[in-house]
């Protein structure tokens, strides 16, 4: 690509989580979400950045 071009790219921030009660753990694109187990309240551990066409680059 010429120098000045910019690309789209689209990313998705996904959470990672933890219940403490099922001692489960999970991803989720939801800003608060629950146990999938439980449906209990989760302790979110981190929020990555997924770059969507990256991630489909390497499926294929």
């Amino acid at each position: 690509m010429g120098a000045g071009r910019e690309t789209a790219v689209r990313a998705q921030v996904v959470a990672h989580w933890l219940c403490r009660s099922c001692e489960v753990e999970g991803r989720d694109p939801d800003r608060e979400p629950t146990c999938w187990n439980c449906g209990g309240a989760v302790t979110v551990t981190a929020r990555p950045t997924v770059f969507l066409d990256a991630v489909r680059g390497e499926a294929e």
